[in-house]
């Protein structure tokens, strides 16, 4: 899983060489986040169904290969997405398994399922947050025994630094 997070995180530095969209309200959004993440999938095999629906709403993406589901949420971290981040980590919990696939007509019976979420933000103390490291808003943190890491890209400036993206995943069953 984390080499394919580590090709979108290079498939969307390769974009910002060209243009770092970050001006005005069209600024760096979840979308580029979901793009470069499900283009990774894709070119690593994976069948990707982006906004699958599920409980009167969606999931940003699931990507499916042979017997392996990956339900994949991306948002960008602010302190007010904290609880958010927890609570959609608790409800790709009830997506993950084979009931939700079989209702939407997948034929593999078995799938290992996996739980996949890449966010971005520029904050550090955040960043420590994700990673485990920092205090603030512990309670709300839904990663134990999943793998994290973050990415830092180039500078887009005094207010774009350090721009970083941060994943974590964890194998379920």
């Amino acid at each position: 899983m984390r080499k394919i997070i580590l090709r979108a995180v290079e498939d969307q530095k390769t974009h910002f060489e060209h243009c770092a969209p970050i001006t005005g309200g069209q600024g760096l959004k979840e979308a580029n986040i979901a793009f470069s993440v499900s283009h990774a999938f894709r070119s690593a095999g994976y069948f990707v169904y982006p906004e699958f629906r599920f409980n009167r709403g969606s999931i940003d993406a699931v990507f499916i290969r042979k017997d392996e589901a990956v339900i994949f949420e991306c948002k960008q971290l602010y302190p007010r997405s904290i609880s958010s981040i927890a609570e959609q980590t608790e409800r790709m919990k009830l997506f993950a398994n084979q009931t939700q696939l079989s209702k939407h007509g997948f034929k593999t019976p078995v799938r290992k399922p996996k739980l996949l979420w890449v966010c971005d933000t520029w904050e550090p103390e955040l960043k420590n947050w994700w990673l485990g490291r920092g205090e603030k808003g512990k309670s709300n943190w839904p990663f134990n025994e999943w793998t994290r890491g973050k990415a830092e890209f180039p500078s887009f400036g005094d207010d774009w630094n350090p721009y970083s993206w941060l994943w974590a995943y964890k194998q379920l069953g």
